[in-house]
């Protein structure tokens, strides 16, 4: 059965994605003085975040830090599925950095990796890397274990699933979320465009798609479309577990785990 892995980004998520909503105009505003980002790129840019948070979902069974089953979200806003998330690359690191300094959250180490990519346009491995260190770093600083990592075939990382009391996933919990936000979150979200995002897509399940057509793990004719239909039914028509696809959702930022995926055991 499949469970939801990043339970850690959940209440980030609730808040980020309604902040952005919230800000989205005044935002658009301020941002369109020195970046070309549109308004609706901005919704978009927005729904990707909040999208990352349906297709997460948040949950626990019994007492256990563990995610429980998927949890089925209904689309909170409407795309167009040729919704760029902004103009180029580099626009995309601008706009990321942008809000990063502002009202992000972003620490100062996040915010000299992010500078350094505008200015060469792109994020180093090494900087990527380093970003996930002083996460790890930052948890243990504030009294948490050292949290696990997975890493995927493109590169990618992500928090491991959890396993543990509500007392102690709490408590990593309340550590871990605003040390993802410093040093990070928007590391990770230029860095996922950058790896298997080439067209920019703002509908993660365009991103998704085109992912596994790039990784030859879809034939050619395998539209998003028939993956929400897939989606909806548990039942797909590729190999889930093949590190190939489990890398595209990852870059899409739809993970998901296994009940035998390997976790970080945080006691009871």
């Amino acid at each position: 059965m499949l469970v939801r892995r990043n339970m850690l980004m959940c209440m980030l998520l609730v808040l980020l994605g309604i902040l952005m909503i919230m800000r989205g105009l005044g935002m658009v505003r301020v941002l369109q003085k020195t970046l070309p980002i549109s308004g609706k790129a901005w919704a978009a840019a927005a729904a990707v975040l909040v999208c990352m948070l349906c297709i997460t979902g948040c949950s626990s069974s019994g007492g256990s830090a563990a995610a429980s089953g998927p949890t089925p979200s209904p689309e909170i806003i409407t795309r167009s599925p040729s919704e760029k998330l902004a103009s180029s690359f580099r626009d995309w690191i601008e706009f990321t950095l942008d809000y990063a300094k502002g009202a992000g959250g972003g620490s100062d180490r996040q915010i000299a990796i992010l500078e350094r990519a505008a200015q060469s346009g792109k994020i180093s491995v090494s900087d990527y890397e380093q970003a996930w260190s002083n996460y790890k770093q930052c948890v243990v600083d504030k009294g948490q274990p050292e949290p696990q990592l997975d890493r995927y075939s493109n590169g990618l990382y992500q928090q491991r699933g959890l396993r543990g009391s509500e007392r102690k996933a709490g408590a990593f919990y309340a550590a871990s979320v605003p040390c993802h936000t410093a040093e990070v979150l928007y590391v990770t979200m230029v860095y996922n465009v950058q790896v298997d995002n080439p067209n920019l897509y703002a509908d993660p399940y365009m991103q998704f798609v085109d992912c596994l057509h790039r990784a030859e793990a879809v034939p050619k004719s395998y539209t998003a479309d028939d993956y929400r239909r897939e989606r909806g039914t548990h039942e797909f028509s590729y190999d889930t577990r093949a590190p190939a696809v489990r890398s595209c959702e990852a870059a899409s930022n739809m993970a998901v785990g296994y009940q035998d995926d390997p976790v970080q055991d945080l006691g009871w």
